[in-house]
């Protein structure tokens, strides 16, 4: 049987990218193949050392697809070990054979380089530009680690790295978002939501948040509110019963969340970045340029308002958000997902 080991950061609560990846891997492994989700230490609690533990301390209830049918291995059981030079060095323990895929996020480059002399095949799973480069020495390219294929889930990103690796084999599948889970209510609640990477992003929407209670005094039954630390339902209904949801993530490669809220008939408002750039158009949001806070918080505002009253043409959205979230059909990305591993096996 084909054996593909996916290399992942440890979350107790995959998300974004993470997901993905493990979305990806649930569908090779009903379609078939030998599955193994294999952690990097970096990422490890401290004492997490089985895969018992491992399976223990990740809440895949989180995830709205099964992973517990899938191999988790603990990296530091024997499979790795760190030599002087603070390198990750495959061993024995993982007994790769020619035939083995390993597919590696766009951010371990340590990972790349120290399974550049394994023998087998290698794919770069690439969800976000914003990783690329930063881990890279000048001069320094994929192929320079033996690996010739990247698997991409958005157009900007092949295009990003066409651009700088213009020998890779570069295909692109897109992930798909959860229709069942993500879908309208009967009636939207005054609830903006908003999510945050990291704190300069929560500072931006905490300043579009005053912009919009200084020009809509008269609004403060609207409430706003961060998600964070929910489970996948609770934060699937939070989403739905939101009338919008704003959005100033500059780095995800393809974000998701903008997605869902559209599938939740849910207005996202937000800063058009490199990776949203992907699907953000006139017709499935209200989109300003990338840092633009000001301009954030007035967009809401306006919005709000309208909204208020019942001057807001939500038909027009409706119709762009389903024209977008064609692009992100589950049946897509399982045919994708398992037409590009068969291809990478023939190879």
């Amino acid at each position: 049987m084909h054996r593909i080991y996916f290399f992942c950061p440890f979350s107790p609560q995959p998300s974004g990218g993470i997901a993905v990846l493990l979305k990806f891997a649930s569908i090779l492994r009903t379609g078939g193949y030998s599955v193994h989700i294999l952690y990097n230490p970096p990422f490890l609690n401290p004492g997490a050392t089985t895969d018992e533990k491992i399976v223990r301390e990740i809440n895949l209830e989180w995830l709205d697809f099964p992973v517990n049918h899938l191999n988790y291995v603990a990296l530091g059981r024997g499979t790795y070990r760190t030599d002087k030079g603070n390198r990750l060095t495959l061993i024995e323990g993982l007994s790769l054979e020619k035939s083995d895929v390993l597919v590696i996020p766009e951010g371990m480059p340590d990972v790349m380089r120290s399974a550049a002399a394994s023998g087998c095949k290698k794919v770069v799973l690439a969800q976000s530009w914003s990783y690329i480069l930063p881990g890279l020495a000048d001069g320094v390219t994929w192929s320079g680690f033996g690996i010739h294929n990247v698997l991409t889930v958005g157009e900007n990103i092949r295009r990003f790295v066409h651009r700088f690796m213009p020998e890779m084999d570069i295909s692109v599948v897109r992930y798909s978002i959860d229709r069942r889970l993500f879908s309208p209510p009967s009636k939207k609640q005054k609830l903006i939501t908003y999510t945050c990477r990291d704190g300069c992003m929560e500072f931006r929407i905490l300043q579009a948040i005053k912009i919009f209670r200084l020009r809509n005094p008269h609004l403060n039954q609207y409430v706003f509110q961060k998600l964070e630390g929910l489970t996948r339902q609770q934060f699937a209904m939070k989403i739905r019963n939101s009338a919008f949801y704003v959005f100033s993530d500059d780095i995800s490669g393809v974000p998701t969340a903008p997605l869902e809220a559209m599938a939740c008939k849910t207005v996202p408002v937000g800063m058009c970045s490199y990776g949203s750039s992907e699907y953000a158009n006139e017709y499935n949001g209200l989109w300003v340029d990338s840092g633009d806070v000001v301009g954030l918080g007035e967009e809401l505002a306006r919005v709000v308002n309208e909204y208020e009253k019942n001057e807001f043409d939500l038909k027009r959205f409706e119709r762009g958000f389903e024209e977008t979230l064609d692009c992100y059909k589950e049946s897509s990305e399982k045919e994708g997902v398992i037409a590009y591993f068969d291809r990478i096996f023939r190879a």
